[in-house]
């Protein structure tokens, strides 16, 4: 609005305000005269030249938040997510391996700003936990250094270890404790659906080892070590 303007009142010799134009057509015009109008495309280069910023910035605060540390009272969150995760898997006695056969999700969006986004980010979030949970492991050696330092020697999961059947179902709801225009996150909380993948394979381990202890992350020498 700046640019149209300073480049409106230069052009034509006016003394505009923001209420005295509008865009309309691709063109930036005066109210009170459309024959002092000048292309949406010269402006953006008068623009770049007079080195005038097009864009608009802005940040969103969440309302209502605070939290007293020494009293250990507030209101530390503006909503909550929720949801759940259902996840069964297949055990190699054998090797230690395992296969996920299905995934179910069911989680709490509220009001979805792009539901095809909003799934994506789910799945993500789910991958992401399901190889913290299985294959990320921190190996160091008697020093303290890492010796999980690259792709070769620290895991994380790929394409083929989606589980074979994945259905995610997105809860709409409108509340008012929410986040921009009514929408929920759909970043981390999702994360906590990979622990699933988890216990799924600790239930599994103790149909065969009922005291069986599987320690984390569930790595095909984990999943042996409780077997034995």
């Amino acid at each position: 609005m700046p640019a149209a303007l300073a480049m409106l009142n230069k052009e034509f010799q006016l003394n505009l305000t923001e209420p005295d134009i509008c865009f309309e057509d691709g063109y930036i015009r005066a109210l009170d005269n459309p024959k002092h109008r000048i292309a949406f495309t010269d402006l953006v280069r008068y623009a770049y030249v007079e080195r005038i910023p097009l864009a608009a910035y802005g940040y969103y605060k969440t309302p209502g938040v605070w939290f007293d540390r020494e009293k250990g009272v507030g209101n530390p969150f503006h909503y909550y997510v929720f949801g759940c995760a259902l996840t069964r898997v297949e055990i190699d006695l054998l090797t230690g391996e395992h296969v996920l056969k299905d995934t179910f999700i069911v989680h709490d969006n509220a009001n979805s700003l792009h539901t095809d986004i909003d799934r994506g980010q789910i799945i993500g979030a789910f991958i992401q936990s399901y190889g913290w949970c299985t294959m990320e492991e921190l190996v160091h050696d008697k020093k303290g250094k890492y010796l999980s330092v690259n792709p070769s020697t620290y895991k994380i999961p790929g394409i083929r270890d989606l589980p074979q059947n994945l259905v995610v179902d997105i809860v709409s709801s409108l509340t008012e404790h929410a986040s921009v225009m009514g929408s929920k996150a759909t970043g981390e909380p999702p994360f906590i659906y990979g622990m699933s993948v988890f216990f799924a394979i600790q239930n599994a381990i103790r149909t065969v080892k009922s005291d069986a202890n599987l320690r984390f992350p569930a790595t095909p020498e984990a999943i042996l070590m409780a077997l034995e």
